[in-house]
């Protein structure tokens, strides 16, 4: 009876993978036709990984990678609003950088995150880079309003809060600048 009972126990775990791996394909079909957080693509998402990923590494030439990944991400799923606004961060970082033309650096960066904001009013890391858009081109309190709208939609991003500081160290506010500092690490 051991080995019938063994029998059963695999029978069973194969009827919940399958169920299980039914239930996830339902909700991945699903949530990529409901929203921006959810490329439609999988290959977006594994193009905005590595966009992140060369982002965040910053090695040389890394910023460019990132910007191609992006970019790709884009081309398979335009309405992914996560590649836009990584978009908006290559592109911003490039700027101040001097790696591309000042000129159109601010161009990609304001249409980039502009339309990460559009597709997902939810996206912090958009907000935040409009916000740096405005920063540069002189308007601040257009800037503060959408870190204030990033804050808003997620008070705890390490990014919100590192820019949050710059701002308030920026302004002559350094206590508040060392506490957001603190909180984003």
């Amino acid at each position: 009876t051991n080995l019938c009972e063994l029998g059963d126990v695999f029978a069973l775990q194969q009827e919940i993978a399958t169920s299980v791996a039914t239930a996830l394909q339902a909700r991945l079909r699903g949530n990529a036709a409901a929203g921006p957080g959810v490329p439609a693509d999988p290959q977006a998402y594994e193009h905005a990984l590595r966009g992140q990923f060369f982002l965040g590494r910053r090695a040389r030439g890394d910023l460019a990678r990132a910007r191609r990944s992006y970019r790709d991400a884009l081309a398979l799923d335009p309405r992914y609003a996560r590649a836009w606004s990584g978009l908006a961060s290559a592109a911003y970082l490039q700027t101040i950088e001097g790696e591309v033309a000042h000129a159109a650096g601010l161009a990609e960066l304001r249409d980039a995150a502009q339309r990460a904001i559009e597709l997902d009013p939810r996206n912090a890391e958009g907000h935040v880079r409009m916000a740096a858009y405005h920063a540069l081109v002189g308007e601040r309190e257009i800037a503060r309003r959408h870190l204030a709208d990033g804050a808003r939609v997620d008070p705890d991003n390490p990014l919100v809060l590192g820019i949050a500081a710059g701002f308030a160290a920026d302004s002559g506010r350094p206590e508040e600048a060392v506490a957001l500092q603190r909180r984003a690490v």
